[in-house]
């Protein structure tokens, strides 16, 4: 974290308190420097990168000349100098968590619930090369608390197949984990061990949901198509009842 940002910022507020005794700017400084810490961590928390997270950080706290002169205000009124700097922080705090919460927690927790009850929503950037798609509920929740979700499955008359999946966090301040390396398919009527495949024909992938489509081609009526996982030791299969769409 760099700590001499934030110690810069706290000295330059500390030069517009001019009434303020040297142990009280040094209250006051590290004040300042502990509230940009943790918000920087709190935004770090929720995905940003370090760097990113400091510099959102010290840019919230606003002109450090005006600051220092509403602190400067309270002096030689020194009784009120630690609640005014807590009345600060707190306007502040409430200030940064109106902007956070007004973009990016509703576009990431947009890009959860999307995934989750509506991924046809988000699947509008994939395109079908396919009829109409048919939906399927088929969820499988992975270790880290990732549930991949195969939620359609699309055909057309040449025995080509699409297999849409999307991946989201059961906790929507986290990040999901890209699992489109993992998943393999065989399909086939008799033995399909030497039949597999993983042809990922497009993806789109946010912090929050990633999603995939899997071509498939010269699947015949009568095989049976199957969804193959496997990553560090969680393995499980899933048939995907592929001739419920329509060609």
């Amino acid at each position: 974290m760099p700590m001499k940002a934030f110690d810069d910022y706290s000295n330059a507020v500390c030069t517009f308190v001019r009434h303020a005794t040297a142990k009280e700017k040094e209250a006051i400084r590290k004040e300042l420097a502990d509230h940009m810490e943790d918000h920087a961590q709190a935004l770090m928390d929720g995905g940003y990168p370090e760097d990113h997270a400091a510099r959102v950080a010290l840019a919230s706290m606003g002109d450090p000349e005006e600051v220092g002169r509403e602190l400067d205000k309270e002096y030689p009124r020194r009784w009120g100098v630690l609640v005014t700097v807590f009345q600060i922080m707190l306007l502040l705090l409430g200030t940064n968590l109106l902007i956070f919460s007004g973009y990016y927690l509703p576009n990431y927790l947009g890009q959860t619930l999307e995934a989750r009850f509506d991924p046809m929503s988000g699947h509008s950037y994939i395109p079908t090369h396919a009829g109409e798609i048919y939906p399927l509920d088929l969820r499988q929740e992975l270790p880290g608390g990732t549930v991949l979700y195969v939620y359609g499955v699309a055909r057309n008359d040449k025995g080509q197949v699409w297999v849409y999946t999307v991946s989201y966090p059961q906790n929507p301040f986290q990040n999901t984990i890209n699992n489109a390396a993992n998943l393999t398919f065989t399909y086939g009527s008799t033995d399909t061990g030497g039949n597999t495949w993983q042809d990922i024909d497009s993806s789109y992938v946010t912090p929050r949901a990633c999603y995939h489509r899997y071509g498939l081609h010269e699947v015949t009526e009568g095989d049976v198509l199957t969804a193959h996982y496997d990553h560090y030791g969680t393995t499980f299969d899933v048939t995907i009842p592929w001739e419920e769409a329509s060609p």
